[in-house]
């Protein structure tokens, strides 16, 4: 048996396979392979990288200033490599290989490659390895490696640490080199340390790395620049190597380097199945909580277990999900709102700490929110459409088109609001979810309270009309500067409501924390009111005969087109703002996350409306149309999104994989899955359930924790609806 063959699973939904080498994919591949632990990603490049690799390793939280003056996520040194040289020779996967074989196991999250080459005489090497980014040890990378060279007397076995590495990978011009080497050095019982420094943050993160093989002769470690390597001489036959890399910054320690080299010698004392199973049991306990089992759809259980995976891999960051996971570079490692609205709900029902963490760090940012909206006029909290590891608004004003070398103007950073009430939600879910009293005194009502007043500070009264809400931009970012986003004014509305109610009830519930609360923030009961008066007089463009919501004012008075009639590759950007065509799911996703609010004729002819005119130029778009589709019985069309959505990056359905996965629909995926076909929804105090499984599916079974209960639940075709109390 092969080093790798006991790691595979017999079920093959728990695997991703590459069964051959696919260079004009292999940006793709990277991103799906790469190994997270939600403070660190690394992506999955090859243990012999390819010259037109992208390798990626990035922490939580270690942003760098770019040439536009806002912030990314780091690039840091590549630890991956083991190259082998036989003869003076490098053996690289840009030769012919006899064997090719590289498989993600998500069971196990580990990353298992082999491949063979064909040397002179008939004779043959074989390489074999198993990589994890260790889920418990947040700090350390392991790989194991077998390496079979017959009719060879000696190799060269050689583990690098690479820092010619930049951010940016798309062109040329935008290329950023945030690191400045401080510090390389050999060990001396083996093995490497490196120190770098982010130019403008003044980050420091210490890199150490060893590799042992049995029997070997040590080398010597190189310097070879902004690059070291550490070589060993093994003889030929079958050899056995460990490489371990420990990764620390100066965000969790002052001296980067005996953290490193501490958790470095620790981990190499140990034997290294005793971590590689440390780390699976770790992974079975987390699958044992959100595996989901779906009956008579193969297809769908392989692309579920995928999502979820994504899901478990960065859920332990502390410094929230970027947008791309810690996968890629798109969007430059930003959080965004689909962080709230769109992953939040998995782990609030089936990990809540996880849940928690999230929302500190927007708790943490609370002061930076209040300086946001002071700077723009208004009053209480104002969160950042684009946010890293502060509360600072991080989406440029204008970026150029390396094309034409024009300027083009962004406006979501002005406009996108809503980012306040989505954050105010999320504590709201949590706080339903979970009943977490202490969360919600020490760190929730603030934020709702400093949210609602943004939004009293933000409306204006209009006769006739009441309370409205001018120039902003909805979830269907094509139209820009309207007025009276039906999203906006509806989610608005929720957030002064919902503060005034918590307002009453903590001063029965939780007095004393109440008074603290309104003493560190100057609230008055006057202005609680106030929340109450604008929330019920915000104008809503709703028409509560035929259940229409028009998108926002004027809507309805543009060119008519349907998403069929259009080439999006070919139409002009400021020609679809003329017309009806929306982005992505804008009034849908409304009638998802505040279902509560409306009827079933509200939602069946809005979905009617809009969904041929969604052009779903979103990663995001698919899910909620699922969800509602499924909500009004069109199950052909709910599982139709699903698979799109399940597809997004498996299929690469945007085309943009390579800049990492797209972890917000990822999140939402699941929300299909519970919300729409086990019809699960969270109440105000309890949850309430309405299965639709697609009709090929046989049996659907998936657990969520509810109010401190884990509950495993199996439902079959034309299951009754019921609901749970708290």
């Amino acid at each position: 048996m092969s080093l790798i063959d006991e790691y595979l699973e017999r079920d093959d939904t728990w695997h991703l396979v590459e069964n051959r080498l696919q260079r004009k994919s292999l940006r793709r591949f990277e991103s799906l392979f790469t190994l997270a632990n939600g403070y660190m990603g690394l992506r999955g490049i090859h243990d012999q990288p390819l010259n037109d690799s992208y390798p990626g390793l990035y922490i939580a939280g270690l942003y760098d200033k770019t040439l536009f003056n806002n912030k990314e996520l780091v690039n840091l040194p590549n630890p991956v490599p083991v190259l082998i040289g036989l003869n003076k020779d490098l053996m690289s996967l840009e030769r012919t290989l006899s064997d090719y074989f590289r498989v993600l196991n998500m069971r196990r999250a580990i990353l298992l490659f082999k491949t063979s080459w064909k040397l002179r005489a008939g004779a043959r090497l074989t390489y074999q390895s198993i990589r994890l980014v260790h889920a418990i040890r947040k700090h350390l990378v392991m790989m194991v490696g077998c390496i079979n060279a017959q009719d060879m007397d000696e190799i060269n076995l050689m583990n690098v640490l690479d820092a010619n590495v930049h951010n940016s990978p798309f062109d040329e011009v935008t290329k950023v080199y945030h690191l400045r080497i401080l510090k390389k050095r050999a060990l001396d019982d083996g093995g490497m340390y490196m120190e770098v420094a982010t130019r403008f943050t003044k980050l420091k993160a210490g890199i150490a790395s060893r590799i042992i093989a049995d029997p070997s002769d040590h080398i010597g470690v190189f310097d070879q620049g902004r690059s070291i390597t550490e070589v060993l001489k093994i003889r030929g036959g079958k050899s056995l190597f460990r490489k371990y890399v420990t990764i620390y910054t100066s965000r969790e320690v002052d001296d980067l380097e005996d953290a490193a080299l501490s958790e470095l010698e620790n981990a190499a004392r140990r034997e290294w199945t005793y971590l590689l199973n440390e780390h699976v049991k770790h992974w079975r306990e987390l699958w044992n909580t959100s595996d989901i089992v779906v009956e008579g759809d193969r297809q769908a259980q392989h692309l579920i277990r995928f999502n979820i995976f994504q899901l478990l891999q960065v859920m332990d960051s502390q410094y929230g999900i970027p947008a791309r996971g810690f996968h890629g570079e798109g969007y430059r490692g930003h959080v965004f709102w689909e962080m709230e609205i769109y992953m939040l709900p998995f782990y609030t029902l089936l990990y809540p700490d996880a849940a928690k963490r999230m929302l500190l760090y927007r708790y943490r940012m609370l002061e930076d929110a209040r300086r946001n909206a002071r700077r723009n006029g208004f009053k209480g909290a104002q969160y950042p459409w684009e946010a890293t590891d502060d509360g600072e608004e991080m989406t440029p004003s204008e970026i150029m088109d390396l094309i034409t070398g024009e300027t083009v103007r962004i406006w979501t950073g002005e406009e996108q609001h809503h980012i306040t009430a989505d954050v105010a939600y999320a504590f709201d879910y949590y706080y339903r979810a979970t009943g977490d009293d202490e969360f919600m005194t020490k760190y929730g009502l603030e934020v709702i309270f400093e949210t609602a007043r943004f939004w009293a500070s933000r409306v204006k009264y209009k006769t006739g009309k009441g309370y409205v809400i001018e120039r902003v931009m909805g979830p269907d970012e094509i139209h820009e500067h309207i007025n009276n986003s039906a999203y906006v004014n509806f989610m608005a509305r929720w957030n002064l409501l919902r503060a005034y109610e918590y307002y009453y009830m903590a001063r029965t519930k939780w007095p004393k924390q109440l008074k603290r609360i309104i003493e560190r923030i100057g609230l008055s009961e006057d202005e609680v009111e106030n929340w109450r008066r604008i929330g019920e007089e915000i104008y809503l463009p709703w028409d509560r005969k035929t259940g229409f919501i028009e998108e926002f004012d004027g809507y309805t008075k543009l060119e008519d087109m349907l998403a069929k009639e259009v080439d999006v590759k070919a139409i002009d950007l400021e020609r679809l703002k003329k017309t009806r065509l929306i982005k992505q799911a804008d009034i849908i996703l409304l009638l998802h996350i505040l279902g509560d609010q409306f009827d079933f004729k509200t939602k069946k002819v809005n979905y009617e409306y809009y969904e041929p005119r969604t052009l779903h130029l979103s990663s995001l778009s698919p899910v909620p149309y699922a969800i509602i589709a499924s909500e009004i019985g069109k199950m052909d069309d709910a599982y139709r999104y699903f698979m799109m959505a399940a597809k997004m990056d498996l299929e690469d359905i945007r085309g943009d994989l390579d800049k990492g996965i797209h972890i917000g629909c990822i999140g939402g995926l699941w929300q299909v899955v519970v919300n729409g076909f086990a019809g699960i929804k969270l109440g105000r105090d309890k949850l309430i359930i309405n299965p639709k499984l697609p009709p090929h599916w046989r049996r659907l079974e998936l657990g969520i924790k509810y109010r401190g209960t884990f509950v495993k639940r199996k439902y079959e075709q034309h299951e009754n609806a019921g609901q749970v109390d708290k």
